[in-house]
């Protein structure tokens, strides 16, 4: 099998790290990518770049961008993981979906974290976009 090249948007801090200003998600993401033999983190996406840093220094990603934007325009990527504050789930979604007409490199799938949207509309729209480009849309739900 082909190894499914991984990007994640929102690296955060991990949990307990001075500075850490959430749960820091993407590493429980990385740990699920790191464990399977069919995935690999290629690139992640960060504003911050001291949490950019340090995710890629503990994961041994190859490249860090400061956008998502700049990311998704550079990578080929089959998977992206989007572990961002809930009122960006819906707009980084659409975007990330969006993205693979735009650059023409489709992305597969989104793994994004919980909960889905703010909003039952915003959650709907997140599902129509991810149809419309045949990205696969899943969520991170524990238990």
């Amino acid at each position: 099998m082909t190894t499914l090249k991984v990007g994640i948007i929102g690296t955060g801090l991990r949990h307990g790290t001075p500075g850490a200003t959430g749960y820091g998600m993407a590493h429980a993401h990385a740990a699920g990518y790191e464990a399977s033999p069919d995935a690999e983190i290629v690139a992640v996406a960060d504003i911050n770049p001291v949490a950019l840093k340090a995710f890629c220094d503990e994961h041994n990603v190859p490249r860090g961008y400061s956008s998502a934007d700049e990311m998704l325009a550079n990578e080929e990527l089959d998977i992206v993981s989007i572990c961002l504050w809930p009122r960006l789930h819906a707009p980084m979604t659409i975007k990330v979906a969006e993205a693979g007409i735009k650059t023409g490199k489709p992305i597969r799938a989104i793994h994004c974290e919980k909960p889905m949207a703010l909003t039952y509309g915003d959650a709907k729209r997140m599902v129509e976009v991810c149809d419309a480009n045949n990205v696969l849309l899943t969520f991170n739900h524990m238990r």
